[in-house]
């Protein structure tokens, strides 16, 4: 009798895992998911992940640089679970590889998931371990978040900084540290009263895992099964993880810092929806406090972050509670208006409020241009009432509803101010204008899809209104939908060919799709209309210099720093532009101007003594 061949059954599982490596990489997790369980059934000892028989699997979440993510069925409770899988991970008891993970349940319960169970796919041989936690229904990760609502706006992303801070504060001053910060780290889910609510995941498992700079060394030395993927997803890591985490010992051991660190990164990245490496101070919301916080959070040295989350908390939450309508409105125009009415009100106002009271409450019309005259003098909470005297008289009053709305925005009462747009318009639902600030609100709370709507309502009844159009094609850019704001953009232009902001942020969305060439020829129209634009003239060298176009680029950059000469990033980049060019002495002087704005700025100082050593000089 002849010995049976097993060969073909073990190639055939090892064919069907590579697949599913290759496909889990590429996000096809659908295909990759039928691959893995060809694998698993041709193979089970080698192949399954996880305890499929308690956990059968339904989908493939997502797989990064630790492991893969699966959503599991509960075979006994019958219920929805997420099971991490790792690709690699430390060996010993499966309780004490586990153990702070499971801890975090007590530590931070209000910003984790609750941790279900635990063990080893291969328990005798400890490999492949796995990780189950509850499943959050509606809740969507950070990269999720800004694919399908784009990036934070200012109120929602002061509160998820808020409770990420805190979450790493239970942690830390318990002894533990997460390590892997990043937006793909952190479920969001908006609840019934707008409100969203910050989960973390992944906590302590980065220390289950191999370590990142492990992981990186270990794809020079060696190719495993594993290399491909995670390489690829090592280095988005790798935006998130601080020097000291990247094996640079210069920087020392990590430590609380690189959570510190890791928060920065991830807020620019909510808030800016920029990858973080290439966020600037005017992509992040018009708050000094803010920027400069996360900027701080984000310095190279360890020493030169604030001290620990709590720290970050302390500087969040007057941020959060201010009142202070400067700090919290996000436009220069509406900044400008309230100052403007601020101004007003004081040359105005005798300080007798009692005159325009009028004698018969239900005078609707004495309340009604009380009401107005109070709006004109700034004075906006007294107009609301006002207002609300007309409409205990008169409900169906278009107007009063429409210019409560209008006041309610200029506070900040943002979801009050849509209320009342919403009751205006129940009443003439084809008054464009309505449509059309009702949208530009709805922007201002980050809910684009919905400021789309009421921006088509208003073009539907007004197809000519160029700010209807202008405005729209930023909410979609805020989306990231950039080819779809693109043509918003052009509609506007159509309309109002000299308008340079649409001119400009045109050549932003051209620029996001790596269409350099179509961006500068935006930019240049831009600065025809307004000369004296630094954003224009920074981002077109900045896209010449996308298109290796050095030279051009450097006497962009030359324009912005005529314009404004203190800006760190146009001499820095502009020293990088030089360096390219083989003039490194020039180089240098670019980087000496942007250190003497940011003197402790790393990448600075570290490309300076690159451009000394090319010189042949050894630097200080």
């Amino acid at each position: 009798m002849s010995k049976r061949n097993n060969r073909p059954t073990a190639d055939s599982a090892l064919a069907a895992y590579n697949l599913f490596q290759l496909r889990v990489r590429r996000g096809d997790y659908e295909q990759a998911l039928t691959d893995l369980q060809a694998a698993i059934n041709n193979d089970p000892l080698r192949y399954t992940r996880h305890d499929i028989n308690k956990y059968p699997i339904e989908r493939i979440l997502g797989a990064g640089g630790m492991g893969v993510v699966f959503l599991c069925q509960h075979k006994l409770r019958k219920q929805r679970v997420v099971v991490k899988c790792f690709w690699e991970s430390r060996q010993g008891p499966a309780e004490q590889v586990f153990k702070e993970a499971f801890a975090m349940a007590e530590i931070a319960k209000d910003y984790v998931p609750m941790p279900l169970d635990y063990g080893y796919a291969d328990p005798i041989q400890q490999q492949r371990a796995f990780f189950v936690t509850e499943y959050l229904d509606g809740a969507i990760d950070g990269e999720t978040w800004l694919k399908q609502y784009g990036k934070l706006n200012l109120a929602d992303g002061l509160q998820v900084a808020w409770q990420i801070a805190n979450g790493l504060q239970a942690a830390l001053a318990a002894g533990i540290l997460h390590l892997d910060l990043k937006p793909a780290n952190i479920l969001l889910k908006r609840g019934s009263n707008h409100a969203i609510t910050v989960k973390i995941i992944d906590f302590c498992l980065a220390q289950v895992a191999t370590p990142l700079q492990q992981q990186a060394a270990s794809q020079q030395a060696s190719r495993t099964q594993y290399s491909l993927l995670v390489g690829q997803a090592v280095f988005g890591t790798f935006d998130y993880g601080c020097p000291e985490q990247q094996g640079l010992e210069q920087y020392g051991k990590p430590g609380v810092q690189c959570e510190v660190f890791g928060f920065g990164q991830t807020m620019k990245r909510l808030f800016s929806g920029k990858q973080p490496r290439h966020c600037r101070e005017r992509d992040l919301p018009n708050m000094s406090a803010l920027r400069d916080l996360l900027f701080e959070c984000t310095e190279v040295m360890p020493t030169n972050r604030p001290a620990s989350a709590r720290a970050v908390i302390n500087v969040l939450e007057p941020l959060i509670k201010t009142g202070d309508q400067a700090e919290l409105l996000e436009t220069d125009e509406q900044l400008e208006a309230v100052k403007a009415e601020e101004k007003t009100m004081k040359s105005i106002n005798t300080g007798d409020d009692n005159k325009a009271e009028p004698v018969n409450a239900d005078d609707y019309l004495t309340w009604f241009e009380k009401g107005n005259e109070l709006y004109r003098l700034g004075q906006f909470e007294q107009a609301i009432e006002s207002y609300d005297k007309v409409l205990q008289v008169k409900p169906d009053d278009f107007d009063a509803w429409y210019i409560r709305g209008f006041v309610l925005g200029n506070l900040g009462r943002y979801e009050q101010a849509i209320e009342s747009y919403d009751k205006a318009l129940q009443i003439k639902p084809d008054y464009h204008n309505a449509w059309y600030i009702r949208g530009f609100v709805l922007g201002n709370l980050g809910r684009y899809e919905q400021a789309i709507e009421s921006y088509d309502k208003a073009l539907q009844i007004k197809p000519d209104d160029h700010k209807a159009w202008y405005n729209r094609g930023n909410a979609l850019d805020d989306l990231g939908r950039h080819e779809q704001a693109i043509e918003s953009y052009d509609k506007a232009l159509q309309i109002k060919p000299d308008d340079h902001k649409a001119w400009y942020n045109r050549g932003s969305a051209l620029d996001d799709l790596g269409r350099y060439e179509q961006a500068i020829e935006s930019y240049d129209k831009a600065l025809q209309i307004k000369p004296d634009d630094f954003d224009a003239w920074y981002n077109r060298g900045s896209a010449l210099d996308d298109l290796g176009r050095y030279e051009q680029a450097i006497e962009s950059y030359d324009k912005a720093l005529q314009i404004e000469p203190d800006d760190f990033d146009a001499w820095y980049n502009r020293g990088n532009a030089l360096d390219d060019l083989g003039c490194h002495e020039q180089a240098i002087k670019s980087y000496d101007k942007a250190l003497q704005i940011k003197p402790n700025d790393e990448l600075a100082r570290n490309n300076r003594k690159l451009a000394l050593k090319k010189l042949g000089n050894n630097p200080n």
